[in-house]
């Protein structure tokens, strides 16, 4: 089975591909979003309208209070829903593993498409974006194939 594993935190994820169980993993991209790295203050500054009208200046109670740092985690979480959909639409893969902080991993849950949802084998709920492929392998064989003995 063509397994795709995607490793990620709001700043960067990696992607890799399995054929055999989780035994070997192979890298197939890079994703890096260095928005996520900037401090709120900057990320304020630097985007135009970011300041409070005088006339209303209580946040909205339609919708929860997000900082902007959570806001490009959100985006950083859409474009890698969009490029998973493209290789849903080119079958590139029968099954997909997210591994994510369980913050992120919630943030990237809430913008998957439902065909791209469905897709989804496990999740790891853990920080291991910059561990090495070995202990993401352990992971990621405990999760998706606990029978499986190293």
């Amino acid at each position: 089975m063509n397994t795709w594993i995607l490793v990620a935190d709001a700043c960067g994820a990696r992607l890799f591909l399995t054929f055999d169980n989780g035994k070997s993993l192979h890298l197939l991209e890079r994703f890096s979003h260095s928005q996520s790295r900037a401090m709120e203050a900057e990320l304020v500054s630097e985007r135009p309208g970011s300041a409070r009208s005088s006339t209303h200046s209580m946040p909205s109670s339609k919708q929860p209070h997000r900082t902007h740092k959570e806001l490009e985690a959100v985006e950083f979480a859409t474009v890698l829903n969009d490029y998973l959909v493209d290789a849903v639409q080119q079958q590139k893969f029968e099954s997909l593993v997210l591994v994510a902080p369980p913050h992120f991993l919630g943030l990237l849950r809430a913008e998957l498409s439902p065909a791209l949802a469905r897709m989804i084998s496990a999740t790891v709920a853990k920080e291991l974006i910059y561990m090495d492929e070995s202990i993401i392998r352990e992971h990621v064989a405990q999760a998706v194939w606990p029978a499986r003995q190293s």
